[in-house]
């Protein structure tokens, strides 16, 4: 789990069309230009959710797209890249094409015929499991069409979920729709359409229940310098698989925040039972000297942060999983998840209570809509601590007297307190923890000392 990456927030699972990764430099470049350099006609996406006969959920998406140039600076987007986690998705029945102006109203077809499928690492993550597969459009130009399709299959149905309508063109249509039986309860809602542009329907087909939201006329993504992000805008939709029936049992996938936490939890059984008497050693040293709980803090996490080197492999579920903390003190590396669960840990053996906590820091989290792929980053909560301190063990804070961190002020958390494990949103920081003061003493008879 790298906050630096976009490989595991939400586009861990949702493919991408790679020139959207480019939104502010596309921006800046739209900007010099007169006129509109495209427009999306057409984007639609329409997935499948079905039952298989061991009882367990399948989900496969068709894509499309079609997208019509105005100007030669069409060639700026030949090449095309769609990203995916192949451990958790996979791509098929990839296709692209290139129409070209001939005539009025005649166009000559040009297929792509050479699709590269390759690693895509992210960036500040030493090794993950991100693949694409990359081609480039043929002969564009003004008045070239453009158009791709593809088959995205998902391997877990708690990391899909989310569709955006706009795009970095204007786009002309947009639909989404969801066919899946009567059986599988889903849960879903609309954000950031504040122009009221996307239609809902919902009708019945055989067994089927069809899903379908439709929008028009959506203007193209523009993020201005400083901004969150398109997620906190842009008009998109979230969707999940609340529960559903199988042979006359209910199964919940994610009906809540407690069924998120059970999932992540299955993640760290046994950390609980693991012997870490070796560590107990080192934290008495560590600590050896300070006497209050918050000196006891500080020389842990000072420890942790001088020791312990960040290196992030995030293949499969070790994206999510951290290791155990008598792995990451022998390796003496590791991601945010890792330097948290050794903290944790080392904290425990000084009788210090502390929580795991997951982090969002691009997305305003609902609790109605909860889902792992919604959080990017791990840091602790101290509860007994000066009435509450959230540490982040891999960044440099100033002052662990200060509640919240540096870079983590109006972030969205999930506090893994098995008693009680709740979204919190964290506060914003005072402006007095953010104060530096500094002394001169200024003497008339000497400029170089004067202000």
């Amino acid at each position: 789990m790298n906050r630096n990456t976009v490989s595991q927030n939400l586009f861990q699972i949702k493919s991408i069309f790679l020139p959207i990764l480019f939104v502010g430099w596309i921006n800046a470049l739209g900007q010099s230009l007169d006129g509109e350099i495209g427009q999306v006609t057409s984007h639609e996406e329409n997935v499948l959710i079905t039952i298989d006969e061991s009882g367990s959920l399948k989900i496969e998406s068709r894509i499309s797209e079609e997208v019509k140039y105005f100007n030669d600076n069409a060639k700026l987007f030949g090449e095309v890249a769609v990203s995916y986690p192949a451990s958790f998705a996979d791509i098929t029945d990839m296709q692209a094409s290139t129409s070209i102006p001939i005539d009025k109203n005649k166009y000559k077809k040009i297929p792509v015929t050479d699709f590269k499928r390759s690693d895509n690492r992210s960036d500040g993550v030493f090794y993950d499991d991100q693949k694409k597969i990359s081609f480039i459009f043929p002969a564009l130009q003004a008045g070239a069409i453009t158009s791709f399709s593809y088959t995205q299959k998902y391997f877990e149905p708690r990391l899909w979920g989310h569709f955006l309508f706009s795009s970095l063109f204007p786009v002309k249509k947009c639909i989404y729709t969801v066919s899946a039986p009567t059986n599988i309860k889903l849960k879903y809602k609309v954000f950031g359409d504040d122009n009221k542009q996307i239609t809902f329907r919902q009708e019945q087909k055989g067994k089927n229940l069809v899903y379908t939201w439709e929008a028009h006329d959506i203007d193209k993504i523009i993020v201005p310098q400083g901004a969150d992000g398109i997620w906190h805008n842009e008009p998109h939709l979230i969707i999940y698989v609340e529960s559903y029936t199988f042979n006359g049992q209910e199964h919940s996938v994610l009906r809540d925040v407690n069924d998120l936490y059970a999932w992540y939890h299955g993640f760290t059984k046994g950390f609980e039972d693991e012997n870490n008497d070796g560590l107990e050693d080192l934290v008495a040293s560590i600590v050896d000297g300070k006497s209050t709980e918050i000196e006891k803090v500080e020389a842990i996490y000072y420890w942790v942060q001088q020791n312990i080197k960040y290196i992030a492999f995030e293949d499969g579920l070790g994206g999510f999983k951290p290791r155990t903390a008598n792995t990451v003190f022998t390796r003496r590396y590791g991601d945010c998840k890792d330097h948290s669960v050794l903290a944790h840990e080392l904290l425990k053996a000084a009788g210090i209570r502390s929580h795991l906590v997951l982090v969002s820091s691009s997305l305003e989290v609902s609790p109605e809509f909860p889902s792992l792929d919604q959080f990017d980053h791990m840091v602790l909560y101290l509860p007994d601590v000066s009435g509450g301190r959230f540490v982040d063990c891999t960044a440099k804070q100033r002052n662990l007297n200060t509640r919240v961190p540096e870079g983590l002020a109006d972030s969205h958390v999930l506090i893994l307190d098995p008693e009680s494990c709740r979204l919190e949103q964290i506060p914003s920081v005072p402006t007095t923890d953010s104060a530096i003061t500094s002394e001169r003493k200024v003497s008339a008879g000497n400029k170089a000392n004067q202000l």
